[in-house]
């Protein structure tokens, strides 16, 4: 290529690129500024008026309302837990107490009549 139109390539692409740059500056702000927009609609308006703060304290009184769905649940949750772990104790309390009533201990069993068949020796 000629010196002529590597210049002339090297300046559209130069213009191209700034073009660019200047769209996308401007799309950016205009995105911004809706986003301002949308953001103050749906917050009711600037900090400090009376809308604002009615909407905060619906926001507010929902947190509250979940934080309260959730302490419920999780309290149900735990009670059947408790409950639940409560009555598989009692389930193995009762069989123990009824296999000592069906198998006593004999009065001479102890670890001296086991002779050498005993575990662990």
């Amino acid at each position: 290529m000629n010196t002529l139109s590597k210049l002339v390539f090297a300046l559209a692409a130069a213009a191209t690129c700034a073009t660019a740059g200047a769209q996308s500056s401007q799309s950016d702000q205009e995105r911004r500024a809706r986003n301002r927009e949308e953001a103050i609609a749906r917050h009711g308006g600037l900090p400090g008026s009376s809308t604002s703060t009615s909407a905060s304290g619906t926001a507010r009184q929902e947190t509250h309302e979940a934080a309260n769905s959730v302490r419920s649940t999780t309290h149900k949750a735990a009670n059947s837990t408790r409950s639940f772990t409560h009555r598989q104790l009692q389930k193995v309390r009762n069989f123990g107490d009824q296999q000592q009533r069906k198998y006593p201990k004999s009065a001479n069993a102890n670890a001296a009549n086991k002779g050498d068949t005993a575990l662990g020796k």
